[in-house]
């Protein structure tokens, strides 16, 4: 690291700064596992695991040491996701779906009770529910896909002279 008299400096820029000639300047400083708080994690818990490494300024292998200290087995993503997609999706299905009985505001709180780490897993009837909903969706996907065959014209085909 080379520092240069101030006349030779751009006025701009402070006199007393290192200059690196030659050499890529150092990369930023990561947090450290100790300054990453548990709300800092929750703030990002909506990210998948590499999205929340970068916002976070760190490699995934401390990113999962840091959760690990937090008792955080499994990033929440997409648990997270899932339920969104639950939210979205609960007034497409049918009324007579005998599981129904999970409101909006039941998912809400189980989201909310994921991101901050107090519940690790969904429980089987919203579970089930999601499972409906994907049914659903896939029979209204399947259904939408079924298009009858056209019929090939008559003739012969044409062919390429080179």
């Amino acid at each position: 690291m080379v520092l240069l008299p101030p006349e030779m400096t751009d006025p701009c820029v402070k006199a007393d700064l290192p200059i690196f000639l030659g050499k890529q300047a150092p990369p930023p400083t990561p947090l450290s596992p100790m300054k990453v708080s548990r709300e800092s994690l929750e703030q990002v818990s909506h990210l998948p695991v590499k999205d929340a490494c970068v916002a976070l300024n760190m490699g995934q292998t401390m990113f999962k040491r840091v959760c690990r200290q937090y008792g955080i087995a499994r990033w929440p993503c997409r648990q997270l996701h899932s339920l969104d997609q639950l939210i979205v999706g609960l007034p497409m299905l049918p009324k007579n779906v005998a599981i129904h009985s999970i409101s909006v505001d039941e998912i809400l709180a189980l989201r909310k009770a994921i991101q901050t780490g107090r519940v690790r897993d969904i429980d089987d009837n919203t579970r089930r529910l999601h499972q409906v909903l994907f049914r659903v969706i896939h029979k209204q996907r399947v259904a939408a896909q079924t298009v009858k065959p056209q019929k090939r014209k008559s003739g012969r085909a044409r062919t390429r002279k080179l």
